[in-house]
């Protein structure tokens, strides 16, 4: 009879408190406040609210093009600053697409492909980590300002703090800079 109610309350324990159903894979998270933006590998962002669980959808990015037929483009990576959402997307041709969404979509093609997450600095300014080891520093009209070349090593994941002051990369030979 222990062993019973032992297994039942670790089934209990163990049972989510709340699931949210989407009818896509979720690809990229970004979590602002008590807002948590989810993107999804049909193109959509949705605005969750943790507090009230109420989910919205904000945007659908367009359909892109490729070699066989249109399809959705699928978010890579979601950064926000001051109601303002940066997202890094699948573009036609596998391209990469930069977009800045307040209120309205403004979509840019990038030149590298190999961009791999996207963050804001301000509100002029982006920081694009790259597959390569580098990151650039571009402004909102895409022109390169800096550039950083880390190792020789792929990189294979960054993050940056919300003050914006530091920023930390793993690399695929284990080594972490910050």
């Amino acid at each position: 009879m222990k062993k019973i109610l032992f297994i039942l309350s670790f089934l209990y324990i163990l049972s989510p408190a709340y699931e949210l159903k989407l009818n896509s894979n979720i690809t990229a998270l970004k979590l602002d406040q008590q807002e948590l933006y989810i993107g999804t590998d049909k193109g959509e962002i949705y605005e969750y609210n943790l507090k009230d669980k109420s989910l919205k959808e904000l945007l659908s990015l367009p359909k892109i093009k490729n070699y066989y037929e249109g399809d959705f483009a699928r978010i890579y990576n979601i950064d926000v600053y001051q109601n303002s959402l940066l997202i890094l997307s699948e573009g036609d041709f596998g391209a990469k697409n930069l977009s800045l969404y307040n209120n309205n979509l403004q979509i840019q093609t990038l030149q590298e492909s190999s961009v791999k997450e996207a963050f804001f600095i301000d509100e002029n300014t982006y920081l694009l980590v790259l597959l390569g080891s580098k990151i650039e520093l571009v402004d909102k009209d895409l022109k390169r300002i800096n550039e950083f070349k880390f190792s020789h090593s792929s990189l294979n994941d960054a993050a940056l703090n919300e003050e914006k002051t530091k920023f930390i990369a793993g690399f695929e030979s284990g080594e972490v800079e910050l």
